[in-house]
C-alpha cells in the first residue's frame, strides 16, 4: 500500500485509495487487496516485502505474512537472476540479519539459500552476531565499507561482506569438522549458489578468497610473510580483513 499512493501536482496533495498513508504512520507493510492475488501476479513480491521491511524498519502486516508463508515454496519458480538481485539488495539493507531470520520464519530461506537453511536453527545466533559485528565495523569505517563496484543499485561491499560472513558461519563456524571437510563444504556451497542464482565468477572467487583468507589470518603470527602478504595486497584484502575484525571482536567481547 505504501507504493500505491499518488501525488496530485496541481492540488499538491496525496491521493490514497489503499490506506497507504495510515500504513506509513503505523510503519506497516501491507499488500493491496488480497495478498494471495498479489503474490500470484508476481512471486518475487514475497522477497520484496522482506526487503522493504528491512530497509525501512517496518513490520509486515499479519495477513500479508500469512500469505507469504502459504506461498513461500512458489518463489522457486522465479528465475535465478531475479532472486539473486533481490538477495543482494536485501543483504545491503540496515537490517540484513533481521531479513535473513525473516526469510527463515516465512519459509523462504530454504528455497532461496538452502545452503544456509540447513544449519540455520543451530547457527543463526552466531550468524546474526557476526553480521551485527560486521555492520558495526562498516559504521566505524564507512569509506572502506563502501569501496567496490556497484551491483543492481547496491554497494557491493555491503552485501558481499555480509554474504561472506553468512557462508563463513555456515561452512567454517563449526569446529566439529576438519579443515578439509569445511573447505570442501564451502566449495560446494559456492558452486551451488553460482549455478542456481547465476552469480558471476567474480563473486564466487571473492567469496572463496575472503573465506580462505580467514584461515591464514587466524594464524598469521605463526605464518611466513610469503603466505600473509599476498592476502593483504590481493583483491579481497579489505573484505577479508573486515570479516576477520568482526570475528575477532566477538571473541574479545
Amino acid at each position: 500500500t505504501i507504493n500505491g499512493l499518488f501525488f496530485d501536482p496541481i492540488a499538491e496533495s496525496v491521493i490514497d485509495y489503499v490506506g497507504g498513508k495510515a500504513d506509513l504512520q503505523r510503519r506497516c507493510l501491507r499488500a493491496i487487496g488480497c495478498a494471495d492475488d498479489r503474490i500470484a501476479e508476481d512471486k518475487l513480491r514475497m522477497l520484496r516485502a522482506v526487503r522493504f521491511a528491512a530497509r525501512l524498519g517496518f513490520d509486515i502486516e499479519a495477513a500479508t505474512r500469512e500469505a507469504i508463508a502459504r506461498h513461500a515454496s512458489e518463489v522457486a519458480c522465479v528465475s535465478g537472476e531475479r532472486l539473486w538481485t533481490e538477495v543482494t539488495k536485501t543483504l545491503a539493507t540496515p537490517r540484513a540479519a533481521w531479513a535473513v531470520q525473516e526469510w527463515f520464519e516465512l519459509g523462504l530461506l530454504q528455497h532461496i539459500l538452502p545452503e544456509l537453511h540447513a544449519h540455520w536453527l543451530t547457527q543463526r545466533a552466531a550468524a546474526i552476531r557476526l553480521m551485527e559485528a560486521l555492520s558495526a565495523i562498516e559504521q566505524i569505517h564507512p569509506a572502506a565499507a563502501s569501496a567496490g563496484s556497484s551491483t543492481n543499485g547496491s554497494t557491493q561491499a555491503d552485501w558481499l561482506d555480509r554474504l561472506c560472513a553468512l557462508l563463513w558461519n555456515a561452512t567454517h563456524g563449526s569446529t566439529q569438522t576438519g579443515k578439509l571437510t569445511r573447505d570442501a563444504a564451502l566449495e560446494n556451497v559456492v558452486q551451488s549458489l553460482k549455478q542456481r542464482l547465476k552469480q558471476s565468477n567474480q563473486v564466487s572467487d571473492t567469496i572463496l578468497g575472503c573465506i580462505a583468507a580467514q584461515i591464514v589470518l587466524d594464524d598469521a603470527q605463526h605464518k611466513p610473510w610469503s603466505q600473509v602478504q599476498p592476502l593483504l595486497t590481493g583483491p579481497c584484502a579489505r573484505r577479508a580483513v573486515r570479516l576477520f575484525e568482526a570475528r575477532v571482536s566477538l571473541v574479545e567481547a
